[in-house]
């Protein structure tokens, strides 16, 4: 069975080599779960992307998993490394599926089923936004990359 990650690669491979490029570029990236009072929270997450999937592991206990337990709906994103924003500013919206225990470590593991990929960028003066998500696959994918003229 095909995951929304793989559907996203098949879809829409350069925009999925542009954000598996943003979050293997630093090791820590930005969590948004929901409290129980339903409003944000923000923890610092390390994510692992490979062709498979998207992975996140949590501490046991951790407000975050408390969260995720609750309410398995997340954002990640992943804050830009230079200010003109050349090679992205990244986020991934979706559900967290439970796996087994972190082998070898007092963790839990996540599989991140996607709901939502955006990337925005800098490019030529242009700002452009690239989206992506498994409930709007057309037959024949166009590019998901639209382009506005960057007003500062």
């Amino acid at each position: 069975m095909a995951t929304s990650w793989t559907l996203l690669c098949s879809d829409a491979p350069e925009l999925a080599r542009a954000i598996t490029d943003r979050f293997q570029a630093n090791l820590h990236h930005v969590l948004g779960t929901i409290r129980p009072d339903g409003s944000a929270r923000l923890s610092g997450s390390e994510v692992a992307i490979d062709p498979n999937g998207v992975g996140i592991g949590m501490m046991p206990d951790s407000h975050k998993l408390r969260d995720v337990r609750r309410d398995p709906r997340v954002e990640l994103h992943s804050a830009p490394l230079e200010d003109d924003l050349s090679t992205g500013d990244a986020k991934l919206t979706g559900i967290l599926v439970e796996n087994d225990t972190l082998e070898g470590q007092s963790g839990v593991a996540f599989t991140l089923e996607v709901t939502r990929a955006s990337l925005v960028r800098v490019t030529d003066d242009q700002l452009q936004f690239a989206t992506w998500s498994p409930h709007q696959r057309p037959a024949n994918p166009p590019s998901p990359v639209r382009a506005l003229p960057r007003t500062d």
